[in-house]
């Protein structure tokens, strides 16, 4: 199969294409016959393994995105109804598979809610490993893998209860085999969670930061995932798209759950893609602007960057806004994984040491959850001043 081919469907029919800002020369192409969305890095790898972490302390809003990997609590916080389906429908979940353990947060976890006999977990970073073994030697219960080593020798066909990916197979350049090995592994009335970004909840009139990075090689709609599924005789039994993502749960094809034809992939925005980032991105120093005009209007010494993450980097990047308007910086998740963001000091939101609760502005860059946050921030600190740029 050659690069551009298809790689969901196999079709070499064609698609559209287009550039990327990206370090290793990657094309992203559009499928038009089954509407699968990849990436075709210049190198050909086949899965965008992290090595070692390196030093850094920013998320960029380019395609190269970081030297480092922030975790999954993330994705787990959005998993609650998934999960409650499976504990539900299983039942005692006695055996569990994680195919991609990060820093652990589905780990401990699984092991608080749902008390299983084995857990198995597989990690591809070496840092993570190492701080993963760590944590199995005071559990008799986990078993670590290392990925490099594939699924781990000796994993008998059909041993688990519940087979878990969260944001792991898009990090494959052939999704197709790293599903069917993971479907291999699911018991004959297991369930396979799979949550993966929804390309389809692209948002081209808002995005500042490149969406296609390059630690991912492939992307899906609700349609591809259950064509990826349904090649390995299995079937979706459970669906929800929630921040940015699409989290599903898989059965195999029986009696009781049969296959449906998916539904179309919706992608009307793909094809404006570029032009609009390159738009949206012209417009940041008139925003970044605004937004020092409405802060300077405030009169405040107290002005927290929440959300640290890729819009940040690109209202600094692109719009030119100055660090140092900021006195604190706060972001829940990118703080367990880094002390710092570009040299200042990072903080989770709920433990922020303010010199006084009054007077403060806080400047929201969070994708997805700013109305979360500000209801958090306004009773926190109900006479601070929050914006959202």
């Amino acid at each position: 199969m050659d690069n551009s081919a298809c790689r969901l469907c196999e079709s070499a029919s064609g698609g559209f294409h287009f550039a990327v800002n990206s370090k290793l020369g990657a094309q992203i192409s559009l499928c038009s016959r089954c509407g699968f969305v990849q990436s075709n890095p210049s190198s050909g790898r086949a899965f965008s393994a992290p090595g070692p972490e390196i030093h850094g302390d920013r998320l960029s809003c380019d395609a190269d995105y970081a030297p480092f990997r922030v975790g999954k609590a993330q994705m787990l916080s959005h998993q609650n109804g998934a999960l409650g389906f499976c504990k539900d429908r299983l039942g005692k979940i006695s055996s569990i598979f994680d195919a991609a353990g990060a820093r652990g947060d589905f780990l401990r976890h699984a092991l608080a809610n749902f008390q299983p006999d084995s857990l198995y977990v597989r990690e591809f970073s070496p840092t993570m490993l190492s701080a993963l073994q760590v944590e199995a030697s005071l559990d008799s219960r986990v078993v670590v893998l290392d990925g490099a080593s594939g699924l781990g020798e000796g994993l008998p066909d059909r041993q688990f209860d519940l087979v878990y990916s969260t944001h792991s197979l898009e990090h494959f350049r052939r999704p197709r085999a790293e599903f069917t090995s993971l479907a291999a592994l699911v018991a004959e009335h297991g369930l396979l969670l799979v949550d993966v970004p929804d390309v389809e909840q692209l948002d081209i009139e808002q995005a500042v930061e490149e969406y296609f990075y390059d630690e991912h090689l492939s992307y899906f709609s609700l349609a591809t995932l259950q064509l990826l599924a349904s090649q390995s005789g299995f079937v979706l039994v459970y669906s929800e798209r929630t921040a940015g993502s699409i989290v599903s749960v898989f059965a195999r094809h029986t009696q009781e759950f049969r296959s449906e034809e998916p539904p179309l992939p919706q992608l009307p925005g793909i094809t404006r893609y570029g032009a609009a980032l390159k738009r949206n991105r012209a417009a940041l120093p008139s925003r970044g602007t605004t937004l020092v005009q409405t802060i300077r209007r405030e009169a405040n010494t107290q002005v927290v960057a929440v959300g640290c993450g890729r819009k940040f980097d690109a209202f600094l990047t692109y719009g030119g806004l100055d660090i140092s308007l900021f006195t604190s910086f706060a972001d829940n998740f990118l703080s367990r994984a880094v002390p710092t963001v570009r040299g200042r000091k990072l903080e989770a939101l709920d433990s922020l040491r303010l010199s006084s609760p009054e007077g403060v502005v806080f400047v929201i860059f969070a994708n997805g959850a700013e109305q979360e946050i500000s209801t958090f921030l306004r009773t926190r600190f109900p006479r601070a001043t929050i914006v959202i740029p």
